[in-house]
């Protein structure tokens, strides 16, 4: 059994491995967001699954701060900062309320126009944008949606009905 091209096989396996994790770091928010949009792309959700009150359950997200992947987690509610959640209450006409709770207290509520474009699901105030995401889960007991700022960070949220 010879062996002659087995240095040279041995080469191009290394130079391809450093080149992958050299790019795949770099690109990865991108490939992942091309990639949750692919899969997405022909998904319509129907908006009236959306339609009732859905408490936030978890969130995740990951940013790229010099250059080194940061992620994080957080459940709610959040026992550190006074049992913290909040419930988003959807409605057919088109608004949305967003109620925070802290020590059982019912914070200040929020009132946004919604809209639900294809798998994007847009929240509006008078002044502004607030969420622009994609829904990449929606049933009668879970609404899941991912948020990409642009700047290398992201997050998903998940709901949980109320």
């Amino acid at each position: 059994m010879k062996f002659r091209h087995l240095p040279s096989v041995v080469a191009a396996v290394l130079v391809a491995s450093l080149l992958y994790f050299l790019f795949h770091g770099r690109f990865e928010r991108f490939n992942r967001y091309d990639r949750l949009e692919d899969s997405l792309r022909n998904w319509k959700p129907d908006p009236s699954r959306l339609i009732g009150t859905w408490c936030i359950a978890e969130q995740r997200g990951h940013a790229y701060l010099s250059d080194k992947l940061q992620t994080w987690r957080y459940e709610f509610p959040v026992a550190k900062s006074g049992n913290y959640y909040w419930t988003w209450t959807f409605t057919a006409d088109g608004t949305c309320v967003d109620t925070p709770y802290k020590d059982e207290q019912v914070g200040k509520r929020h009132r946004y126009d919604w809209s639900l474009e294809g798998n994007r699901l847009i929240l509006k105030d008078s002044d502004s944008e607030f969420v622009n995401g994609a829904v990449i889960e929606l049933n009668d007991t879970l609404f899941v949606f991912f948020e990409d700022y642009g700047d290398g960070e992201s997050w998903v949220h998940i709901y949980r009905r109320d």
